[in-house]
């Protein structure tokens, strides 16, 4: 099972690189997000890498970010969403927003990106908030914490991505406490996922 790759840019496409590995090309394919942070041929780069196995064959996809793998690795347990579709999502939303649409029961704000029709963005809000709101119930925030509900919301998505408890509470409310704190589930998760990495 590959699990993380260095190597070289040998060649670049719209929703994959190919990867030079001590001689040895790997396709992998990759969101728009993530291309954007390709550096250019003749480059190298480190890539977390999901390692998909099927009967059919064997795809490698690869990740900058291990909050966008996490997230990847969430929408395929999705039943309908193949490793394509759920990289084509992220292509359309980066994963900090995502979560947040998936927090919010946000419907619309997912159908509206290409690929998802409003059947699809239903069943990922069924079965990913479920898993969001197990990880919420029982959280209890730092006390005098300001934005409870905002925080609450945001510790839950960040814990959904991986992330351990005591790294997004103490994360989440020095955010919180700042002279600038955000007002939006979707800021407070961007800036905490930022001072994370």
């Amino acid at each position: 099972m590959i699990a993380f790759l260095r190597g070289i840019v040998f060649d670049k496409n719209t929703d994959f690189l190919i990867l030079d590995v001590h001689g040895v090309g790997y396709k992998v394919g990759v969101s728009h997000q993530s291309l954007q942070d390709i550096p250019e041929t003749g480059k190298e780069i480190s890539l977390l890498i999901h390692h998909h196995i099927t009967e059919a064959g064997q795809s490698l996809f690869g990740f900058i970010r291990r909050e966008e793998q996490a997230v990847f690795e969430e929408l395929i347990t999705v039943k309908g969403i193949g490793p394509k579709l759920a990289l084509g999502i992220l292509s359309g939303m980066n994963a900090a927003d995502l979560m947040d649409a998936i927090v919010r029961q946000d419907v619309l704000r997912l159908s509206g990106v290409p690929g998802i029709g409003k059947k699809t963005a239903e069943r990922i809000v069924l079965e990913l908030r479920d898993r969001v709101n197990k990880k919420r119930d029982g959280i209890s925030l730092p006390a005098g914490l300001p934005g409870s509900t905002l925080a609450r919301e945001a510790i839950a998505a960040l814990e959904a991505l991986g992330y351990k408890r005591n790294s997004v509470d103490s994360t989440v409310s020095a955010i919180m406490r700042s002279d600038n704190a955000p007002d939006s589930v979707s800021d407070l998760i961007k800036r905490a996922l930022k001072e994370m990495q």
